[in-house]
């Protein structure tokens, strides 16, 4: 049996998710740079889809958040495939 794929509307860049559960959770961004140990201005272009999650950048976020870093890296690539289409 043949399963459809859901091709989303607008590809959703992980980066929005951890604004949004930042937003959720009443974190200041400065302050989760700091807890993650990044630049704020890699944060902000995490955030804003600027730039990619990498393992380590999902490690970090996952120690401070307890989200899975699997789950971030899954996101990533999920996004990257969404936006081939």
């Amino acid at each position: 049996m043949e399963t459809n794929k859901i091709t989303p509307y607008r590809a959703v860049h992980p980066g929005g998710i951890l604004g949004d559960e930042l937003k959720e959770r009443g974190i200041k961004r400065k302050d989760f740079a700091k807890q993650t140990g990044m630049c704020p201005s890699h944060l902000s272009e995490l955030i804003r889809g600027k730039r990619g999650f990498t393992p380590k950048t999902a490690e970090r976020i996952a120690a401070v958040l307890g989200i899975p870093d699997a789950d971030w890296v899954a996101l990533q690539k999920q996004y990257e495939a969404d936006m081939k289409k």
